[in-house]
């Protein structure tokens, strides 16, 4: 399997693994990093999934 297939299928899983936790049809996705989390809390009807959670996404290397 080359770069871009892996790419896809990562992306796919990780597109399947947030489908099965929201069914509804998102309007907006946002990545928060370290330290900006309290931003999530000016949200209004927001779906939380920790990074580390989602399949075939990296491990966070920095703490927060």
């Amino acid at each position: 399997m080359n770069d871009a297939n892996d790419l896809y299928a990562r992306a796919l899983a990780a597109a399947n693994f947030i489908h099965s936790i929201y069914k509804g049809k998102p309007l907006l996705g946002i990545i928060l990093g370290s330290g900006l989390g309290h931003f999530a809390t000016h949200v209004e009807h927001a779906t939380t999934i920790e990074y580390g959670e989602n399949p075939g996404w990296p491990l966070a290397m920095v703490d927060g």
